[in-house]
């Protein structure tokens, strides 16, 4: 009993540090809805690309139900996610996040490399001097810090893991699950 009330009160004041600072990273999808989704995950990772896969599929198909968001969580055991990632945060000083996000995660695993990442910088029509000077920036390496503590005041381990956040409260989903799922959870939090 007292184990599951501490696991609960835990997860509870965790997920308050995501509802909280979510206006701090890009977000699509309804801006205004209900429903957020946070994706903790690694460009690099095969099982985020899955999972990115299916919210983007979602939200062709319920658009106006939820708003996404991606936070930077790069495992330490791929070699180019840091690199990834910080790829991503500058191609945002540009305006250009979303694409970069969903460049990077089409990049098939075994060519997940730096000289393939920054050939994006030139297929997103980037300005490469400033996408370098970013690169090595304070700031990116700072975003990319804030992200990675984030995950690991709510104990994130894993990638994908998904944090869906409604007015009736929160849900996890760690894994790259299929858009059922996804959509059950959604309805808990607003039911």
């Amino acid at each position: 009993m007292k184990k599951t009330f501490f696991l609960s009160l835990l997860m509870a004041l965790s997920l308050k540090v995501v509802a909280e600072s979510i206006d701090t990273t890009p977000e699509r999808g309804e801006l205004g809805s209900q429903v957020k989704v946070v994706m903790y995950g690694d460009y690099q990772c095969p099982f985020s690309a899955r999972g990115n896969k299916t919210i983007n599929e979602m939200s062709a198909d319920i658009r106006n139900d939820f708003s996404f968001s991606m936070r930077h969580f790069p495992l330490e055991f791929h070699e180019y996610a840091r690199y990834a990632h910080k790829g991503s945060i500058c191609a945002k000083e540009q305006g250009k996040f979303w694409e970069m996000h969903d460049a990077l995660f089409s990049i098939k695993y075994g060519s997940f490399n730096p000289k393939t990442i920054d050939g994006l910088v030139t297929k997103l029509d980037l300005n490469l001097p400033a996408f370098k000077k970013c690169m090595t920036s304070k700031e990116a390496e700072a975003i990319l810090n804030r992200d990675m503590e984030e995950a690991k005041k709510l104990k994130i381990s894993a990638t994908p893991t998904f944090v869906i956040i409604g007015p009736k409260g929160q849900k996890i989903l760690a894994g790259a699950y299929p858009a059922e799922e996804f959509k059950k959870a959604m309805k808990e939090v607003l039911d």
